[in-house]
């Protein structure tokens, strides 16, 4: 480690990038591969009536167009047992590498659950073809009413499931309800983090690509292992029957680390038609098909003593979820740890809504979470007349408050002072809104 720690070093791969000579997922040459675009749905929620392929079918170039009355039926991705042991849980994933995105394979039937659903996909000679001929593709819906808004449907929230094999979302030391009752200064507020979507400078892509009984993907991927493995499950083949290659990502940020619809699409759709297939997500449908940090309402109360010294640390997430998964924004799991608060309660809810299902995104759930947390102690600050850093390092956790066991390393005390000198933090004025210097 001391050759390389603290020296400047070469990106083995920079050179490559910044020249534009870098191969990502959509840019490989595969030999008469052609080109798919997918037909996504116009309603939130409802059914497909009808949808007429004959005018798509019969424009110069198109090869296929594959619908939920032509394609084959996937094999459902094999769930972990819910109350699954750790070892459980480390077998299963061996078994099993890799996840979908979402529970709801592709073109399965004709339900809809959200706008921006893959309803169909169109196979052509040329991506300005295949473009054309999705345009053409006619669906009639029974369209039935959408449930879009989170907040106007708390009443339906369900307890949101711990991942298995994983330690609890949730978690609860002494009676935080009562201690935050007889607190001194108490801040109970609501903050609120809206849906946020990657559009990564790389869209998603996948070439596709069948030698026999072999499959070669070619996909813009975080996980080789797991693009593989979840393929392999749901088209039932052995693992060993099927590659991925993912050489240059061009960011990926969460959303290119679990096998989307678009991926199993590109491979059925290659079998099909006996060529390989390239499938590039268009930049608007980068915002329905992948993926997104879900929306979040969470309530923090903080109980505190004059002094500052917290008594009561209560957070509760509510986030929403798709009509039929259950992904849970993990906003509270960093304040079980935060502060020494003898009591302190952390819970999570999720709403169904007819969107598609949220995903990983840099910092899953500590990201919103430590937001809604560090805001509240700010006002705890400004409540009790108390420098913000001063208010956290009396509350510092010297070690894990649930546990009582030491941290293996931690340097958020030095972070503060770093931080703080370069700064210049004693000479800020305190007041909300008193500086004004600069940008």
């Amino acid at each position: 480690m001391e050759n390389v720690v603290g020296k400047p070093l070469d990106r083995i791969d920079g050179r490559l990038k910044v020249t534009g000579a870098a191969t990502y997922a959509a840019e490989f040459e595969v030999p008469n591969a052609l080109h798919a675009v997918a037909v996504q749905s116009e309603i939130a929620t409802g059914r497909i009536v009808d949808i007429d392929t004959r005018e798509a079918e019969s424009l110069p170039g198109v090869r296929l167009v594959l619908t939920h009355r032509n394609m084959p039926k996937l094999q459902p991705f094999p769930q972990a047992p819910v109350n699954a042991k750790p070892e459980e849980a480390q077998q299963f994933a061996k078994e099993n590498p890799g996840k979908p995105g979402q529970k709801l394979l592709p073109l399965q039937d004709d339900r809809v659950y959200w706008n921006g659903q893959h309803l169909g996909l169109v196979v052509a000679d040329t991506f300005a073809q295949a473009s054309h001929a999705a345009s053409r593709v006619k669906v009639k819906y029974e369209a039935h009413p959408p449930a879009m808004d989170m907040e106007k449907r708390l009443h339906a929230a369900i307890h949101a499931p711990s991942d298995p094999g994983r330690e609890s979302n949730d978690s609860k030391r002494g009676d935080a309800e009562t201690a935050l009752r007889y607190a001194a200064v108490k801040i109970d507020q609501v903050y609120r983090t809206p849906t946020e979507n990657h559009n990564l400078i790389e869209a998603s892509a996948t070439i596709a690509r069948w030698e026999g009984e072999n499959l070669t993907l070619y996909d813009a991927t975080q996980w080789v292992e797991g693009s593989a493995g979840v393929v392999a499950k749901v088209l039932g083949l052995p693992k060993e029957n099927v590659r991925t290659v993912s050489l240059f990502l061009g960011g990926g940020f969460g959303c290119k680390g679990s096998v989307w619809p678009h991926v199993m699409l590109a491979a059925v759709a290659a079998r099909k038609v006996g060529r390989p297939v390239r499938l590039e997500l268009t930049r608007q449908q980068m915002f329905t098909s992948v993926g997104y940090r879900a929306q979040t309402l969470q309530r923090v109360a903080l109980g505190a003593s004059a002094d500052g010294k917290l008594s009561a640390i209560i957070h509760a997430t509510t986030n929403q979820t798709s009509p039929y998964d259950e992904f849970t924004e993990k906003a509270g799991v960093a304040t079980a740890i935060l502060y020494d608060a003898p009591n302190a309660t952390v819970t999570h809810k999720l709403v169904r809504v007819n969107k598609g299902t949220p995903t990983q995104m840099r910092a899953p759930g500590e990201a919103p979470g430590t937001f809604a947390i560090e805001s509240a102690m700010d006002e705890l600050a400004y409540a009790v007349h108390l420098d913000p850093i001063e208010l956290r390092l009396r509350n510092y956790a010297e070690q894990d408050p649930r546990t009582k066991l030491p941290w293996s390393s931690k340097s958020l005390r030095q972070c503060y002072a770093q931080g703080a000198e370069r700064f210049g933090w004693q000479r800020r004025d305190p007041k909300p809104r008193a500086m004004r210097d600069g940008d």
